[in-house]
């Protein structure tokens, strides 16, 4: 039987964690249907030991040293040998009944990305009650979270190598969100990237993330999150100056000028969880002083709506006409 999917786990230092889900898998027999990757970000003393012998049902690799989410992320695709891939977190679970459910929706259509549905205790996360395409403004909510989504593999294959050239540049963006440049870079191209009401993977064990960035600060530190969002300003400045045709540039500025109206709320955010009292005085302090300079603040009212405007149109013209599509 030629397999459709591969269930994709990178993983970093919880050896127990993932070799419960990779027995559980084995156990119900999900590989009959899919094939598994299992990297190991290195080092790891004793993984092998902990599977008992089952790594010749899967695609086992370890690092002799951490590589990183991101360059983990390429490799996956890599040494994938199915047309899709589902990627997910090494302490989450997989409903193989769910699986089988996409299997078979791909099996009589055709996709370059699916945004699923992501549970934590009961409650739904992420994702609609129904297939639908993902437009430009949804990429943050369809992919901010990695676990449970899938890609048509030939059509990212492309895109590695755009990622490794951000990474060689220590960009904060690529490190964390690989999967956020990703969809962003479909979409430009006009490629098939749509939501489905599945939920293959649910939150399990819910661990700290363990992931931190070329100086050590994690994505949630002020100072990494700053990191990120310049970051991502210079990809978007990059893509607009290098890559793509007049038409594409123009949902590109688009799409820089919308992450740049949405700063204040992930800085906003980012202190919240740092330092609630901090957060508190920060916005009453920063209320305070834009209201004491109304012409000031009028006139950023005023780009703000602008800006606003042009994105929309962008947007809602990329989501109207299909562009001629070209690969980067």
């Amino acid at each position: 039987m030629i397999k459709k999917l591969t269930i994709a786990i990178p993983t970093y230092k919880r050896t127990d964690i993932v070799a419960a889900l990779i027995r559980n898998l084995l156990e119900a027999e999900i590989d009959n249907y899919v094939d598994i990757i299992l990297i190991d970000d290195g080092p790891s003393e004793n993984l092998k030991d902990k599977l008992n012998g089952l790594t010749d049902r899967i695609v086992f690799i370890t690092h002799k040293e951490n590589k990183g989410y991101s360059n983990t992320f390429c490799e996956l695709f890599e040494n994938c040998n199915t047309e899709y891939m589902l990627i997910t977190a090494d302490d989450d679970k997989i409903i193989p009944e769910q699986i089988s459910q996409i299997i078979e929706y791909l099996n009589f259509n055709s996709f370059d990305f699916l945004s699923t549905r992501w549970l934590q205790n009961g409650r739904t996360y992420r994702g609609k009650d129904k297939c639908a395409p993902i437009s430009f403004s949804e990429v943050d909510a369809a992919s901010g979270h990695a676990p449970g989504l899938i890609y048509k593999v030939d059509s990212v294959i492309p895109l590695l190598p755009f990622l490794k050239g951000r990474l060689k540049k220590n960009c904060q963006a690529t490190f964390f969100y690989p999967q956020l440049i990703v969809l962003y870079l479909l979409l430009i191209q006009q490629k098939k990237c749509y939501w489905i009401p599945n939920a293959p993977v649910v939150e399990g064990s819910n661990c700290d993330s363990n992931l931190v960035d070329f100086s050590g600060d994690t994505y949630y530190s002020i100072s990494g999150r700053w990191k990120i969002i310049l970051d991502f300003i210079d990809l978007f400045n990059e893509l607009q100056q290098d890559y793509f045709s007049p038409d594409k540039k123009k949902i590109i500025q688009a799409i820089r000028i919308r992450y740049q109206q949405k700063i204040y709320k992930r800085i906003q955010v980012t202190i919240q969880q740092n330092n609630r009292y901090i957060w508190e005085e920060w916005v009453a302090g920063s209320v305070i002083y834009n209201i004491s300079k109304p012409f000031r603040l009028l006139k950023y009212l005023f780009r703000w709506s602008k800006n606003w405007i042009v994105y929309n149109i962008a947007f809602k013209k990329a989501e109207r006409y299909s562009l001629n599509t070209e690969n980067i």
